[in-house]
């Protein structure tokens, strides 16, 4: 079976559709990718290999500038890039059985493909369009009816975790399966000798899309006014430069920029803290399901996120981090707590960790992934 992935981002990295495509490796499926290149990084090459534990995913960018969050403006790029996705399957329709289209930003295309040529295809939602973008309200009714037409269609919906069940509550899906944010412990947990934190300082860290509603420019100035702790921050986004021109003026902030997966876990296993503090303002936000949580999770870390974004309520039942109001001033005295509680952190390693393995592992996820696909 022939499958293809298609993603509005360049996949470098992007987690989830690596661990969703080594998954599917390893079950003799054959994999290629298809995305978009915005930033046009790469040289403008458009196809290239992304290496993953079970074998090479052959992938294709278009490269089409365009900003991250900026509403309409992207709105031609993104036309461009669906027309982009039409042509390419249209014309390789013959090398492909199954699509598999990540967000709303790419499923119209696939409708319409496997419409036309009998395909099947599975909708992955990784955020809830209207709720997690900037869609002009007249739009966003449009939008959802659009949306929902494409998740009535699926041959087999995901979505992300349990509480998105709500959120796609005017839809009926055929099939739906919840595959959590999990990562793949067997592939991604490394050593890396070249990260070696040799002061005592309480080190925080958050790599990720550097962007409004995260409290990241309230964390900074967090950690410009204390030095005695340090602050890993890492990612892309549009906020890059505003956090690069800080980091290097302030000697407790180290900004990585863009990093590959397997770096990201090699810093959070050596930091402290993590911290996912979304805006509860933005709708798409209750909903969160940050892959922060879970990497904390395996780590057997401490995470800080904020009080009405969904994993709140996972934080305090399972008593694993702390969550606080969307400001600086309950993200500074979390820390404060925190760093009183050090020591009482690190015994509780195994048990964050056990409830991990019983409840969200990648093996469980695995299998859920696997029994979608032998089921289509």
């Amino acid at each position: 079976m022939r499958i293809i992935i298609i993603r509005s981002n360049p996949i470098l990295p992007d987690p989830r559709v690596e661990k969703e495509a080594n998954t599917l490796l390893r079950l003799g499926y054959k994999v290629k990718l298809i995305a978009w290149n915005r930033q046009v990084i790469n040289k403008r090459e458009k196809t290239g290999e992304i290496k993953v534990k079970y074998g090479i995913l052959p992938i294709r960018w278009f490269n089409i500038n365009a900003s991250y969050g900026n509403g309409l403006k992207s709105l031609f790029p993104l036309l461009l890039f669906q027309l982009c996705i039409l042509g390419w399957l249209v014309r390789n329709r013959k090398e492909y059985d199954i699509i598999h289209a990540c967000d709303f930003d790419t499923v119209i295309p696939v409708w319409i493909c496997a419409k036309l040529f009998k395909k099947k295809y599975v909708y992955d939602i990784f955020d809830y369009y209207v709720d997690a973008f900037h869609v002009p309200g007249f739009l966003k009714p449009i939008v959802e009816k659009i949306d929902t037409v494409m998740i009535n269609s699926a041959n087999a919906v995901i979505i992300v975790n349990e509480s998105r069940i709500e959120q796609i509550s005017k839809s009926k899906p055929r099939k739906l399966y919840i595959i959590h944010n999990s990562p793949d412990i067997s592939n991604l947990i490394v050593d890396d000798e070249n990260i070696a934190f040799r002061n005592e300082k309480l080190k925080v860290v958050y790599i990720g899309i550097l962007s409004s509603g995260r409290l990241l420019k309230e964390t900074l100035k967090v950690f410009q006014a204390h030095q005695e702790w340090e602050l890993h921050i890492g990612g892309f986004g549009p906020y890059e430069d505003y956090i690069k021109e800080i980091a290097e003026s302030n000697n407790n902030i180290i900004y990585y920029g863009r990093i590959p997966y397997e770096r990201v876990i090699a810093i959070e296993q050596k930091c402290d803290v993590l911290f996912a503090t979304y805006d509860p303002d933005v709708p798409n936000h209750r909903y969160s399901s940050p892959n922060k949580l879970y990497e904390a999770m395996i780590l057997g870390k401490p995470i800080i996120v904020a009080n009405g974004t969904g994993i709140d309520v996972i934080v305090r039942n399972f008593e694993i981090g702390k969550a606080i109001d969307y400001n600086a001033e309950s993200f500074e005295k979390a820390l404060e707590e925190i760093s009183e509680e050090r020591k009482k952190w690190s015994s509780i390693t195994n048990r964050i960790q056990s409830i991990y393995n019983a409840e969200y592992s990648w093996d469980i996820m695995n299998s859920r992934l696997k029994d979608l696909y032998m089921n289509l």
